[in-house]
């Protein structure tokens, strides 16, 4: 053999030992290397996400305050209606016969939703709760309030019944 063709062989086997390594331990350990980082970048989100759900549970508590200051407990009116109704509903003689879809009517100025629900009772209690929704709850005001004496003639009582009719508008700007 001569020293040329020693030489080729020996370059032959550098690369084939090359290949052979890079195969089975140069591959394995820049994959690995890969992963580590993929799940560096994906422990960096979780440290956000972390951070950003503390920023969200801040602002949560802080309009929940904001509510809670405005005689709002729920997040939406209806909601705080129908609970305020159900808590009257314990505490007197009145009755929620109906409460009817909100509707809701958009312009180029705001949002108009109207509430409109049926009750009876007696009328002071009524009357109460009619002060209690217009004056010291923010619900909306009171727009339409409609009394009507109902006879029930299988219990030979005459029964008042009262339809409410509450507005809230909203700006166009605050659903934007």
């Amino acid at each position: 053999m001569s020293a040329n063709h020693k030489i080729w062989m020996l370059l032959a086997g550098c690369f084939l030992a090359f290949l052979l390594s890079y195969k089975f331990a140069f591959e394995k350990t820049i994959l690995l290397s890969k992963e580590v980082s993929q799940l560096e970048q994906k422990a960096i989100g979780l440290s956000e996400m972390a951070s950003l759900n503390m920023q969200l549970s801040q602002r949560e508590k802080q309009v929940d305050s904001i509510l809670a200051s405005n005689n709002l407990i729920n997040t939406s009116i209806q909601n705080g209606l129908l609970n305020f109704l159900n808590e009257q509903k314990t505490n007197s003689s009145i009755q929620i016969v109906a409460f009817e879809e909100p509707h809701r009517n958009e312009d180029e100025n705001g949002v108009l939703v109207s509430y409109s629900f049926n009750l009876t009772g007696d009328y002071d209690d009524i009357l109460n709760l009619v002060y209690k929704l217009e004056q010291e709850l923010s619900f909306g005001s009171v727009t339409s309030l409609k009394l009507k004496t109902k006879r029930d003639y299988k219990t030979r009582r005459t029964l008042l019944h009262c339809i409410i009719i509450i507005e809230n508008v909203t700006s166009r700007s605050s659903l934007d």
